[in-house]
């Protein structure tokens, strides 16, 4: 019985100091997961770009003309200013304050429209452009002192017919039937009265500078000719019945004027 308790701690004895303890060593270099370098197509996010680029044309809207007969519209009516006469317009005729024309913003260049206010009406021609997107006429000097407009009022504009710079070109210039001494004046609708006239347009512009000062009534440099040979200075429209008062008054400026009848 002893043999076998010696025996039996023998054997435990022994197999304690056989049994090694397992000890784990950590890694003498940190280990990353590194991400992987393929992505499977199903899982993309991103979208293919095209290498064409996308070209937009603007779209080009023209100017809008309108028929010119049957243009009708009621308008505020504008007057060139004195000064202005002689200056080039749209069409290139240079405007002239005894001319029947006017400007507009849509109507086209020599248009042959009717102008009416109250019972009063001229027919026009359409010589120069206005801004886009204006709503007025501006009308010469002469067709707005037909009309009774002094500065400016509403008139109603009525498009006859197209033209072209042929038939107007004789705006450029006041078409005069006759010349003749003031002392033969009469009533007549329209009286200018001619101051003098100079081959040096220099003194032309003088004169017409001091009478402007002098005289209640446009006073203008008519030129004639191209290039111009003759410089005329001009007044009027004059009423018939103060003829004699304003030529009375140039001759007291050694002015002896003479009466063109329009």
């Amino acid at each position: 019985m002893k043999n076998s308790f010696l025996l039996l701690s023998f054997c435990l004895w022994f197999s304690a100091c056989s049994t090694t303890s397992q000890v784990v060593e950590p890694p003498s270099t940190p280990q990353t997961t590194e991400p992987s370098s393929t992505t499977s197509p199903s899982t993309s996010t991103q979208t293919p770009v095209s290498s064409t680029p996308i070209v937009t044309t603007p779209v080009q809207t023209a100017p809008s003309t309108p028929d010119v007969r049957s243009y009708r519209a009621t308008e505020y009516a504008t007057v060139y200013n004195l000064a202005e006469h002689g200056y080039p317009t749209a069409s290139g005729i240079p405007y002239n304050i005894y001319g029947l024309t006017a400007a507009h913003a849509s109507l086209p260049l020599f248009a042959q429209v009717l102008v009416n206010r109250g019972s009063q009406q001229k027919l026009v021609t359409i010589t120069d452009r206005l801004a886009a997107g204006s709503s007025t006429i501006k009308l010469s000097y002469q067709v707005a002192k037909d009309l009774g407009i002094s500065s400016g009022g509403e008139v109603q504009v009525q498009g006859l017919a197209a033209s072209s710079a042929a038939t107007t070109s004789s705006f450029s210039a006041m078409s005069v039937s006759s010349a003749s001494p003031v002392n033969t004046v009469s009533n007549t609708a329209s009286v200018f009265l001619q101051a003098g006239a100079f081959a040096d347009g220099r003194n032309a512009q003088q004169l017409q500078q001091q009478l402007s000062r002098q005289l209640p009534y446009p006073t203008i440099v008519q030129t004639v000719g191209q290039p111009a040979q003759l410089y005329r200075v001009r007044i009027g429209p004059v009423p018939a019945t103060e003829v004699n008062q304003v030529s009375a008054q140039l001759r007291r400026y050694g002015i002896n004027p003479m009466l063109i009848r329009q």
